[in-house]
């Protein structure tokens, strides 16, 4: 009988054992899993400026005043890049501003590519399609 107790504390102090060695593995995977949040500072996140609009197309019609518009941006850079506005911007056979829109691309790792797509309202007759690629707008 007194064996059997003797395997029952060891069974329990193994259990401790392990719930202490568990419990810090789930600790480290999460201090490490933070470091990649881009909390820590902006030196872990890319800019605007890493990214290209690779190519892109676009459809006007004119039946429905829209203009449809697909394309992609590439991260170049080494970071990765959090968020991004593509805006789209129409423009008539003078260039004013005959509409605009604007999604939202996030998280680009480095060298990867991302698929936008826009659908754009057309005030009047537009004969041309600017792309621009900006930082989101910081909230008041």
């Amino acid at each position: 009988m007194d064996s059997l107790q003797g395997h029952e504390t060891m069974t329990q102090e193994h259990c401790h054992y392990l719930r202490t060695r568990v419990l810090a593995l789930a600790v480290g995977i999460l201090v490490s899993g933070l470091g990649n949040c881009g909390c820590r500072g902006t030196d872990q996140q890319g800019s605007v400026d890493d990214l290209a609009i690779r190519r892109y197309r676009y459809n006007i019609d004119e039946d429905r005043g829209i203009v449809r518009v697909v394309g992609e941006v590439e991260n170049q850079g080494k970071v990765p890049v959090a968020e991004v506005e593509v805006r789209g911007i129409l423009r008539s056979p003078s260039g004013s501003k005959r509409g605009e829109n604007m999604t939202v691309l996030q998280n680009i790792g480095p060298h990867q590519r991302r698929i936008f797509s826009l659908t754009i309202t057309s005030h009047g007759r537009t004969s041309s399609v600017e792309l621009e690629l900006a930082p989101p707008p910081i909230p008041p």
